[in-house]
């Protein structure tokens, strides 16, 4: 069907990019993110969320190794790239927390289909990009899909 090979095309597009910028970008740098919310969930309360059929949200924040914004944050699921974002929006609240002086672009919310996610339970991160580095994190949670 039409909607199917469209949505290959587009992961295909997705993980070609994702594979250029990462064969480009040697230097790897530990930043700071917290996924904090999926579907208005916090994700504090738990590590593994059964989604139903439709729209997942995640929410939350991520910087680089210095406390800087990002260029880009890629989606992760499963090793895999699903979605780039760059639309980043200031988030006081994490400046004053770790103690900067200055707003920062670290807010992001990313919005996707579950449609994109397998009949099964699936491993998400996210994998920054700045300048000539990339930038991993240290947070994951498992989506399950109903």
């Amino acid at each position: 069907d039409l909607h199917t090979a469209y949505r290959r095309q587009r992961q295909m597009c997705i993980r070609d990019s994702f594979n250029t910028v990462w064969s480009k970008k040697p230097t790897t740098s530990m930043g700071f993110s917290d996924i904090e919310t999926i579907n208005d969930s916090l994700v504090s309360e738990s590590k593994t969320f059964m989604v139903e059929k439709g729209l997942v949200t995640m929410k939350g924040w991520s910087l680089d190794e210095n406390k800087e914004h990002l260029d880009s944050i890629y989606l992760i699921v499963n090793d895999e790239p699903l979605l780039k974002f760059d639309e980043f929006y200031p988030r006081n609240d994490i400046s004053k927390n770790l103690g900067i002086n200055e707003d920062l672009n670290s807010g992001w919310s990313i919005s996707f289909l579950t449609g994109y996610l397998e009949e099964s339970c699936q491993l998400i991160t996210l994998v920054g990009f700045k300048d000539d580095k990339i930038i991993e994190f240290d947070n994951q949670v498992e989506l399950c899909k109903n």
